[in-house]
């Protein structure tokens, strides 16, 4: 089956995703800018090509043992 954009912001939505529209999206993704943001955040992040939406998910620190 194959899922339409819309179909899948929702589900990820649903997943706990939260979803922000950046309008200029290459100048989040060049270099290491968001991978960057990413790990200082504690957050996951996903970027589809040719969309101005980006979702993030947080992520839980690690537990200390």
């Amino acid at each position: 089956m194959v899922m339409t954009f819309k179909e899948l912001s929702i589900q990820l939505m649903d997943q706990g995703w939260r979803c922000y529209h950046i309008s200029d999206v290459p100048l989040l993704v060049q270099g290491s800018n968001l991978q960057s943001l990413a790990i200082r955040r504690l957050i996951e992040v996903q970027v589809y090509e040719g969309k101005s939406l980006v979702f993030v998910r947080d992520l839980k620190p690690p537990k200390d043992e």
